[in-house]
């Protein structure tokens, strides 16, 4: 009897031995599962945000118009991201973000990943208040900028004169002087008040509110964003063979007329409280003259069947606004009429007392503007502003819609993931 109650409780521990060990095992295998589980959790995380900071990236790389370098422990929910910008040449560049979670210093997950992006020029971007050419930048009296001005030549101030953006004036010539702006970057700053950074070689009578830079390198010249092929591909859309051609010249005297797209041979003429209703691109032979009188507003002005889409109207000759006339979309936001003319002329376009949400483009010519005139955005060989004239730029000009597709700007090119110690190149 003794060794029958011996032998079950033997029995009793081995099954208990074996249940136990059974037991530690299942839990040692659901903590591995487990710890796997929030591994790969964690590297999905990672992966979202090294996504999201090359999305950043191309964001920022149009904003400062190419100059952003890239940043080191940017915070993301969940984990930080290094970005590393490196500069391919003025037209390209390549960004590779690498994710830690949930920290740099003990992380979990790592994820590397690369793109590489660069300007489509195929496409028009409108990333500033002003773009111009070699001619450079003329205000006096009164004369401002609300938004980042880019210039191949001097920027040039006088009485009254001021961006509320960043002023960049290309290579050894580059020149601000005798005006304000937020902040600058030019070879040579004088005689001016900066309210922020400047970014500079030579200094001399300028005030910085921040901080100064001196020894930085000059902002290079950049191409003006509307090119001789892209002129000719517009004049082609205004020649839809869906269109109409008008014979000679176009008279509107108090008189309304649709149009577009289409094309006319001779000059355009809207006077006396005339208006023209786009419905699509416009190409004229000759020039544009728009005016209107003290009680009458002569108007160019977009159909609104084209909802948020934009339009232009393109002279081969110069064209003039003149008193108390208006351009402007289908009052949809984002839509917008650009005049371009293609005339060599210091007044390719020529525009005075005229309010209007128009977008000028003069790519081989000087935009003029004077007397209590306010545009949106002016793209130009150069410019010259004077007695009350002011360019305001909105951000969604950076997507402007040409009735075909959106506005050109950095483009993301190529995509990678990389391993941890692959040069990602």
């Amino acid at each position: 009897m003794k060794n029958i109650k011996g032998n079950a409780w033997i029995a009793i521990l081995i099954m208990m031995t074996f249940l136990i060990t059974a037991s530690l095992s299942v839990t040692g295998a659901l903590v591995r599962n487990l710890k796997y589980q929030n591994r790969k959790e964690k590297e999905v995380i990672a992966q979202a945000i090294a996504d999201g900071a090359l999305e950043l990236s191309v964001w920022r790389l149009n904003k400062t118009v190419g100059t952003y370098n890239g940043e080191s422990n940017l915070a993301f929910p969940d984990g930080v991201v290094d970005i590393q910008v490196i500069d391919e040449g003025v037209e390209d560049r390549t960004v590779v973000a690498t994710a830690y979670v949930p920290n740099k210093a003990n992380p979990i997950a790592v994820k590397k990943t690369l793109i590489k992006a660069s300007i489509d020029y195929n496409i028009v971007n409108f990333n500033y208040g002003i773009q111009v050419g070699s001619r450079g930048v003329t205000m006096d009296n009164l004369a401002y900028v609300n938004g980042n001005v880019y210039s191949n030549g001097p920027i040039r101030g006088g009485f009254l004169t001021w961006v509320h953006g960043d002023a960049y004036s290309a290579e050894a010539g580059g020149l601000f002087e005798d005006m304000y702006a937020d902040n600058v970057h030019a070879h040579t700053l004088r005689d001016s008040w900066i309210g922020d950074d400047a970014y500079y070689q030579v200094k001399s009578s300028t005030y910085v509110g921040g901080t100064n830079h001196p020894g930085s390198p000059d902002p290079v010249a950049l191409d003006l964003p509307i090119t001789d092929e892209d002129i000719t591909e517009w004049k082609g859309w205004a020649a839809d063979p869906t269109g109409e051609t008008v014979t000679g010249d176009m008279n509107l005297n108090n008189t309304t007329r649709t149009f577009g797209p289409g094309i006319i041979t001779g000059n355009l003429n809207i006077s006396n409280g005339g208006t023209l209703i786009l419905q699509g691109p416009v190409h004229v032979y000759g020039t544009i003259n728009v005016s209107g009188t003290i009680f009458k507003k002569s108007t160019i002005r977009m159909d609104s069947a084209m909802g948020g889409k934009s339009t232009m109207i393109i002279s081969d000759g110069t064209a003039h606004v003149f008193a108390n006339t208006e351009i402007k979309g289908t009052g949809t936001a984002g839509s917008y009429i650009m005049m371009l003319s293609t005339s060599t002329s210091v007044t390719a376009i020529e525009v005075e007392w005229a309010s209007s949400g128009v977008v000028y483009a003069a790519p081989h010519g000087t935009v003029d503007l004077k007397a209590l005139v306010w545009v949106r955005s002016v793209i130009a060989e150069g410019i010259r502003m004077r007695y009350a004239v002011g360019i305001d730029y909105l951000s969604g000009l950076s997507s402007l819609d040409f009735t075909t597709g959106p506005g050109a700007s950095w483009q993301i090119k190529e995509w990678k993931f990389c391993g941890l110690n692959d040069s990602c190149g």
